[in-house]
């Protein structure tokens, strides 16, 4: 069993977000920025996925659209019914220990989901 985090963002864009969470070159053990912001552990490369507003489009950004892309089941439909889709430009999931925080630099936690792993496995 696996545990993913659930969240979005309404401020970064897909550049932003995806320099948040890739290795920081600067940090002496190379965390990410996220993994510094936040605090937890170190994430695997294949360990998030976000899904970006502009590409999907305005008229079907919702639930249904991260349920099909997500590459596992969605075992609570409550946890992705808390995020804001109106004002999300991207949702992601990242698969870490658990954050300290629920909120960093723009990018806002909305629960975690116990998976069996995923599509691909």
């Amino acid at each position: 069993m696996r545990t993913i985090h659930i969240g979005y963002t309404t401020e970064k864009s897909g550049h932003e977000l995806l320099e948040f969470f890739d290795y920081d070159e600067s940090h002496p053990e190379g965390l990410s920025r996220f993994e510094q912001t936040i605090g937890c552990s170190p994430m695997r490369p294949e360990g998030y996925e976000a899904y970006d507003r502009d590409v999907v489009g305005d008229e079907i950004f919702n639930r249904k659209i991260f349920e099909k892309y997500s590459p596992f089941r969605v075992t609570d439909q409550s946890v992705v019914d808390r995020i804001d889709f109106a004002t999300a430009r991207y949702v992601f999931f990242i698969e870490t220990d658990e954050p300290r925080g629920r909120e960093a630099d723009g990018v806002h936690f909305v629960g975690c989901l116990t998976i069996s792993g995923y599509d691909f496995e």
